[in-house]
């Protein structure tokens, strides 16, 4: 049987969230089988049974970058025998700011605050995923196995929101630092430790242009990988996490289309087009995901044969 990745549209409220600010619109990827009779009318594709439940990937959006950036990846990753989610949601997290966000509540990270998830969407997301796990795609995704990629700021809102999700078996990032902004009140240079740790892989690139234009945010200085570096050595503890930067990545690497309409697409002009570094990123997510949910454990060779195109990398 052939099998066709689809995506199924839902809309889920984000109960305590002021209006118009608190719906969110999923979007579901998965593995269909071929179409019957009714689907050719609806287009709505059933998942292939005998797949039987799979883990699910959450992409976490980054500021301003619609789901559709990332739809390549969530392609890449039904066809490696996952389930992934999408979503688009329109937030204000700073007065006077309006766009496509990942569900960040920027309170949560201020000096003083007692810990908590610092996602408005997450909770919900996995709770809406119940409903369409028992309805529209019946037993098609192992909600017990869940690992959250973050882009930018969808990072951020993943690594300080995993440790609340026991269903939650792994996060990676890319772009992402537990750094905190100066302006929320820490002193320059905080790295913030990351709460209930789960297994953790840190991915950026050395030629990322908007970290970099965004040190003073943070009271730094540094290159673009500074603060992702020490997120790796000091808000994350145990085993089970790493570190990978890729020779030449940008910020705006993942993103494939990129609308340069949107977010700060300017301060990397001239963003590569690099197909083979792209294929590299979605490949570490799905070894780590492998690794992260009982698959095959497949990472350490990816690292080995792509050594010449990473710049540093650590496992520990």
């Amino acid at each position: 049987m052939n099998a066709f990745v689809r995506a199924r549209v839902f809309g889920i409220p984000l109960p305590g969230r002021p209006a118009p600010w608190d719906r969110c619109q999923l979007r579901v990827h998965y593995a269909a089988g071929e179409p019957d009779a009714e689907s050719r009318d609806t287009g709505l594709l059933a998942p292939v049974a005998s797949h039987g439940a799979r883990p699910v990937v959450v992409l976490i959006p980054g500021m301003n970058i619609p789901c559709s950036s990332y739809g390549w990846l969530a392609h890449h990753l039904v066809e490696s025998g996952f389930v992934a989610v999408t979503y688009d949601h329109v937030e204000s997290p700073l007065p006077g700011f309006e766009g496509f966000g990942p569900g960040l509540d920027v309170d949560a990270l201020r000096p003083g605050v007692d810990a908590a998830p610092c996602s408005t969407v997450l909770h919900p997301l996995l709770e809406s995923l119940k409903r369409v796990n028992n309805q529209e795609l019946k037993g098609c995704l192992d909600l017990n196995q869940v690992v959250l990629f973050g882009h930018s700021a969808g990072g951020t809102s993943a690594l300080f929101s995993a440790g609340w999700f026991p269903e939650i078996r792994g996060v990676a990032t890319y772009g992402a630092h537990a750094g905190v902004s100066t302006m929320l009140g820490h002193p320059p240079g905080t790295v913030l430790p990351v709460h209930g740790q789960v297994p953790t892989l840190l991915i950026g690139g050395d030629a990322d242009g908007v970290v970099k234009s965004s040190s003073q945010r943070y009271g730094t200085d540094g290159g673009p990988t500074d603060l992702l570096e020490r997120t790796f050595t000091e808000a994350l503890k145990g085993t089970g996490h790493g570190m990978v930067i890729l020779r030449g990545g940008q910020h705006l690497m993942p993103c494939h289309p990129f609308d340069p309409s949107l977010g700060r697409g300017f301060l990397e002009p001239n963003v590569s087009n690099d197909d083979s570094t792209r294929a590299l990123l979605a490949d570490l997510l799905v070894a780590f995901t492998h690794r992260c949910t009982g698959g095959p454990d497949t990472l350490e060779g990816l690292l080995t044969k792509h050594e010449k195109t990473i710049t540093q990398m650590e496992l520990m």
